[in-house]
Protein backbone atom coordinates (compact mmCIF):
# COMPACT_ATOMS: atom_id res chain seq x y z
CA UNK A 1 0.00 0.00 0.00
CA UNK A 2 1.72 3.59 -0.90
CA UNK A 3 2.10 5.93 1.86
CA UNK A 4 -0.54 8.72 2.65
CA UNK A 5 0.17 11.91 1.36
CA UNK A 6 -0.29 15.47 2.33
CA UNK A 7 -2.95 17.02 -0.18
CA UNK A 8 -1.28 19.82 -0.41
CA UNK A 9 2.34 19.51 -1.33
CA UNK A 10 2.07 15.70 -1.99
CA UNK A 11 4.52 14.38 -0.02
CA UNK A 12 4.48 11.48 1.83
CA UNK A 13 2.94 11.77 5.16
CA UNK A 14 4.54 9.95 8.57
CA UNK A 15 2.56 7.90 10.49
CA UNK A 16 2.31 8.82 14.40
CA UNK A 17 5.43 6.94 16.29
CA UNK A 18 3.74 7.05 19.74
CA UNK A 19 0.22 5.85 20.94
CA UNK A 20 -1.42 8.78 23.07
CA UNK A 21 -4.50 8.48 25.19
CA UNK A 22 -6.30 9.42 21.53
CA UNK A 23 -5.15 7.32 19.48
CA UNK A 24 -5.13 3.03 18.47
CA UNK A 25 -1.86 3.20 16.84
CA UNK A 26 1.00 1.03 18.36
CA UNK A 27 4.08 2.10 19.25
CA UNK A 28 7.27 1.97 17.30
CA UNK A 29 9.30 3.54 19.73
CA UNK A 30 11.06 0.24 22.24
CA UNK A 31 9.87 0.90 25.57
CA UNK A 32 12.25 1.93 28.70
CA UNK A 33 12.40 -1.79 29.84
CA UNK A 34 13.70 -3.29 26.01
CA UNK A 35 16.74 -0.24 25.51
CA UNK A 36 20.10 -1.97 26.62
CA UNK A 37 23.22 0.33 27.05
CA UNK A 38 25.51 0.29 23.63
CA UNK A 39 28.52 -0.18 25.99
CA UNK A 40 28.95 -1.03 29.47
CA UNK A 41 31.75 1.38 30.24
CA UNK A 42 31.86 2.79 33.54
CA UNK A 43 32.62 6.53 34.24
CA UNK A 44 32.35 6.61 38.09
CA UNK A 45 35.93 7.40 38.24
CA UNK A 46 36.46 10.26 36.22
CA UNK A 47 36.90 13.47 37.87
CA UNK A 48 35.23 16.65 37.68
CA UNK A 49 37.83 18.34 36.03
CA UNK A 50 38.30 15.90 33.89
CA UNK A 51 34.93 15.74 32.90
CA UNK A 52 34.74 19.63 32.18
CA UNK A 53 38.07 18.96 29.64
CA UNK A 54 36.34 16.43 27.67
CA UNK A 55 33.18 18.41 27.51
CA UNK A 56 34.95 21.13 26.50
CA UNK A 57 36.85 19.30 24.00
CA UNK A 58 33.43 17.99 22.34
CA UNK A 59 32.08 21.60 22.41
CA UNK A 60 34.84 23.72 21.68
CA UNK A 61 36.16 21.16 18.49
CA UNK A 62 40.09 21.72 18.43
CA UNK A 63 42.18 22.42 21.42
CA UNK A 64 43.86 25.32 21.94
CA UNK A 65 47.01 26.87 24.06
CA UNK A 66 44.62 27.74 26.87
CA UNK A 67 43.44 24.12 26.97
CA UNK A 68 47.18 22.58 27.28
CA UNK A 69 47.36 24.56 30.52
CA UNK A 70 44.50 23.66 32.38
CA UNK A 71 45.43 20.11 31.50
CA UNK A 72 48.74 20.97 33.42
CA UNK A 73 47.01 22.63 36.20
CA UNK A 74 44.78 19.86 36.24
CA UNK A 75 47.24 17.15 36.41
CA UNK A 76 50.05 18.66 38.44
CA UNK A 77 49.90 20.25 41.82
CA UNK A 78 48.92 23.78 40.73
CA UNK A 79 49.97 25.81 43.78
CA UNK A 80 53.27 24.53 43.27
CA UNK A 81 53.66 24.94 39.81
CA UNK A 82 52.04 28.53 39.90
CA UNK A 83 54.26 29.57 43.15
CA UNK A 84 57.77 27.61 41.64
CA UNK A 85 57.27 29.43 38.33
CA UNK A 86 58.64 32.69 39.79
CA UNK A 87 62.34 30.74 40.37
CA UNK A 88 62.23 30.48 36.44
CA UNK A 89 62.84 32.91 33.98
CA UNK A 90 61.22 35.13 32.98
CA UNK A 91 60.02 36.12 36.24
CA UNK A 92 62.94 35.37 38.25
CA UNK A 93 64.82 38.51 36.54
CA UNK A 94 61.50 40.23 38.14
CA UNK A 95 62.07 42.12 41.38
CA UNK A 96 58.25 41.60 41.58
CA UNK A 97 57.09 38.04 43.05
CA UNK A 98 53.94 36.28 42.88
CA UNK A 99 52.28 38.46 45.95
CA UNK A 100 53.22 41.41 44.21
CA UNK A 101 51.57 40.24 41.48
CA UNK A 102 48.31 39.36 42.86
CA UNK A 103 48.04 42.89 44.59
CA UNK A 104 48.24 44.37 41.76
CA UNK A 105 51.74 45.50 42.17
CA UNK A 106 52.40 45.25 38.66
CA UNK A 107 52.86 48.40 36.28
CA UNK A 108 50.62 47.92 32.95
CA UNK A 109 53.70 48.26 30.87
CA UNK A 110 55.42 45.30 33.64
CA UNK A 111 52.53 43.10 32.32
CA UNK A 112 53.27 43.64 28.92
CA UNK A 113 56.67 42.53 29.21
CA UNK A 114 55.87 39.85 31.00
CA UNK A 115 53.24 38.89 28.77
CA UNK A 116 55.04 38.95 25.74
CA UNK A 117 58.09 37.25 26.81
CA UNK A 118 55.68 34.31 28.25
CA UNK A 119 54.18 34.91 24.16
CA UNK A 120 57.69 33.84 23.18
CA UNK A 121 58.68 31.00 25.70
CA UNK A 122 55.24 29.62 24.11
CA UNK A 123 56.64 30.28 20.34
CA UNK A 124 59.90 28.65 20.87
CA UNK A 125 59.89 26.82 23.91
CA UNK A 126 63.06 24.91 25.02
CA UNK A 127 61.30 21.87 26.19
CA UNK A 128 57.63 21.25 27.08
CA UNK A 129 58.91 22.83 31.28
CA UNK A 130 59.45 26.36 29.08
CA UNK A 131 56.02 25.96 27.00
CA UNK A 132 54.27 25.55 29.71
CA UNK A 133 56.09 28.24 31.90
CA UNK A 134 55.48 30.42 28.55
CA UNK A 135 51.69 29.81 28.33
CA UNK A 136 51.34 30.12 32.47
CA UNK A 137 53.43 33.42 32.26
CA UNK A 138 51.50 34.73 29.14
CA UNK A 139 47.73 34.03 30.85
CA UNK A 140 48.72 35.39 34.32
CA UNK A 141 49.82 38.87 33.25
CA UNK A 142 46.54 39.04 30.77
CA UNK A 143 44.81 38.36 34.11
CA UNK A 144 46.49 40.51 35.93
CA UNK A 145 46.15 43.54 33.11
CA UNK A 146 42.69 42.65 33.31
CA UNK A 147 42.04 42.77 37.11
CA UNK A 148 44.15 45.59 38.34
CA UNK A 149 44.26 48.11 35.17
CA UNK A 150 40.83 46.91 33.50
CA UNK A 151 42.59 46.61 30.72
CA UNK A 152 43.05 43.77 27.86
CA UNK A 153 46.57 43.60 26.63
CA UNK A 154 45.99 40.44 23.45
CA UNK A 155 44.02 40.53 20.57
CA UNK A 156 42.11 37.67 22.01
CA UNK A 157 38.50 38.32 21.55
CA UNK A 158 37.03 39.16 24.12
CA UNK A 159 34.24 36.85 24.94
CA UNK A 160 36.74 33.89 24.23
CA UNK A 161 39.11 35.45 26.06
CA UNK A 162 36.85 35.31 29.06
CA UNK A 163 35.66 31.90 28.59
CA UNK A 164 39.61 31.14 28.62
CA UNK A 165 39.94 32.86 31.82
CA UNK A 166 37.20 31.32 33.32
CA UNK A 167 38.31 27.35 32.45
CA UNK A 168 41.92 28.59 33.65
CA UNK A 169 40.13 29.82 36.94
CA UNK A 170 38.28 26.52 37.39
CA UNK A 171 41.82 24.28 37.89
CA UNK A 172 43.28 27.47 39.82
CA UNK A 173 44.30 27.17 43.46
CA UNK A 174 42.29 29.77 45.63
CA UNK A 175 44.45 33.36 45.27
CA UNK A 176 45.39 32.56 41.54
CA UNK A 177 41.50 31.89 40.56
CA UNK A 178 40.48 35.24 42.42
CA UNK A 179 42.80 36.90 39.88
CA UNK A 180 41.65 34.91 36.82
CA UNK A 181 37.86 34.93 37.92
CA UNK A 182 37.75 38.65 38.30
CA UNK A 183 39.61 39.39 34.75
CA UNK A 184 37.46 37.27 33.49
CA UNK A 185 34.59 39.43 34.65
CA UNK A 186 35.93 42.83 33.87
Amino acid sequence: MPPATNENNKTPSRAPSHTDATSATPSTQPSPSTITPASTEKYDDISPQRASSMLRLSLHGPRNAADDLVEHLETHDAITWLNGIWALPPLSKLTLNSEGLLAGKASLAALNTIKDQGKEMVKHPLDRAGYMTGLTVYYMAIAAALSHHGVSITRTPREELKQILIEIASVCPAKWRELFEQAASR
